[in-house]
């Protein structure tokens, strides 16, 4: 069973939501790729939830080369410090299993300035893969209230 990532990242200042699919390098270690979509709010759920559909398209039919890897925090945003983005992002990775649906967990900030996952797993979603684009960019909205 093949498992898929997007990672979804929230500006703490300016809302600005931009997200990135995670492809797998020719040793199959999970990498993040240089294939992302930046949102300024207003945004709406409908185009936030297509733009998820569309990274998962990328990373589930490989539609990525070794091109595609990069700095992909500093391409989006400017930032070059990891430490410095981790402080101004608050995180949510969305898992795909085509043949099921979609997992969306919030992250928290750790002490090694990385995401886990929140220990209160009460705060994850579970969606079908029918699920619509609006309900999947509602669900990512409500999300980020819980991640930190």
């Amino acid at each position: 069973m093949n498992i898929y990532t997007v990672s979804v990242f929230k500006s703490v200042k300016s809302e600005v939501i931009f997200m990135f699919p995670m492809g797998f390098n020719k040793d199959g270690i999970r990498i993040g790729l240089n294939k992302f979509s930046i949102f300024n709010p207003p945004f709406h759920s409908e185009e936030i939830g297509a733009a998820l559909k569309k990274c998962f398209s990328i990373t589930i039919n490989k539609k990525y080369s070794p091109a595609d890897y990069g700095s992909v925090f500093d391409s989006a945003t400017g930032i070059k410090s990891y430490n410095r983005f981790v402080k101004e992002y608050t995180m949510l990775s969305i898992q795909s299993n085509p043949e099921v649906g979609y997992i969306i967990r919030p992250q928290q900030r750790s002490k090694d300035n990385s995401y886990v996952p929140l220990e209160d797993t009460s705060y994850a979603s579970s969606f079908n893969k029918e699920v619509s684009e609006i309900e999947l960019g509602k669900a990512v909205d409500k999300a980020f209230n819980y991640a930190k």
